[in-house]
């Protein structure tokens, strides 16, 4: 199957399952429509949709595999409300529409950000379908991808480029490697860790792509 066929087929399941799950995250109303503004303003869905191309790349469906995979949207949506804010890119619009606080303000805004986060994790850790070893290092990498020497240190380094005349090409891959490619090599490892557990297998997942794109040591061994 193309790339451009299966993002047709799986993207809208992804919208579906985003929609249907953000429905019932928080009893407050304006918390909830603030996350789900943030999260529902469109996308490529990218993150997801790599996760779930993996896992299909080993036979599996997809149906049941929606929830995990898509906690990674609230990781990357979480860090655009937060980046558009005025002390970061300070962007009124995003994809045609107001960025989360032009619609809402900065104070409930950075509260959605603040939300969407560890909602992320709970939907990791609630997953039927991935074991209790699974789930912490699931969890452990994707807290170690999104954090402090991962995306978040990608959008220092690129704050303090902002006003700079020029950047090195170091400076730029240092940007990119860490602000957006954690997050994207997270995607691809996430969508090995069902298979393997379906397999049986004592094989490290990722160890085919982990050592190409990932900037820490940690390794993910599964206790299956």
């Amino acid at each position: 199957m193309k790339l451009s066929e299966f993002s047709a087929t799986v993207v809208p399941q992804i919208e579906d399952k985003l929609a249907a799950e953000l429905e019932h995250s928080t009893s407050n109303q304006t918390m909830r429509d603030a996350m789900t503004y943030a999260v529902m303003a469109g996308g490529k869905r990218l993150r997801p949709l790599l996760t779930l191309a993996v896992a299909q790349s080993y036979g599996l469906g997809i149906n049941g595999l929606l929830r995990a995979a898509s906690a990674l949207e609230l990781i990357h949506t979480y860090s655009l409300i937060h980046d558009d804010l005025p002390a970061m890119d300070n962007d009124d619009m995003r994809r045609g529409k107001p960025t989360t606080h032009k619609a809402f303000g900065e104070d409930v805004a950075i509260l959605a950000g603040d939300a969407l986060q560890p909602l992320a994790y709970q939907w990791l850790a609630s997953d039927p379908l991935l074991t209790t070893p699974q789930k912490a290092e699931l969890t452990l990498q994707l807290a170690l991808a999104s954090g402090a020497d991962g995306m978040v240190a990608g959008q220092v380094i690129d704050m303090a480029a902002t006003n700079a005349a020029t950047i090195s090409l170091d400076q730029a891959k240092a940007i990119h490697y860490r602000k957006t490619g954690a997050l994207i090599a997270y995607a691809a490892i996430a969508g090995e860790s069902w298979p393997m557990r379906l397999m049986k297998s004592k094989k490290p997942c990722g160890t085919s792509v982990w050592p190409m794109v990932w900037p820490f040591k940690s390794k993910m061994t599964w206790m299956i």
